[in-house]
């Protein structure tokens, strides 16, 4: 996965989905971002951001985003 100049590795069997954002599936839900995904909402976050090369944004439409299964 990139962002800006970096490349990271993101384990195949973390990864549930590859989607484009639409912006009528975000909401703010106590001051975080989230996606509704199956009927669950689950947190965006921006890994720029996570890896310290930029301040977080909010998704664009059509912005990619990688749906990730995480410890719980």
């Amino acid at each position: 996965v990139g962002v800006g100049d970096h490349e990271v590795a993101v384990p195949m069997l973390s990864v549930e989905s590859v989607l484009r954002c639409e912006l009528s599936q975000v909401t703010a839900l106590r001051g975080e971002l989230r996606l509704s995904v199956a009927a669950e909402l689950v947190p965006i976050h921006d890994l720029g951001a996570l890896l310290g090369v930029r301040f977080e944004r909010a998704p664009t439409k059509g912005a990619p985003l990688l749906l990730v299964q995480s410890q719980g």
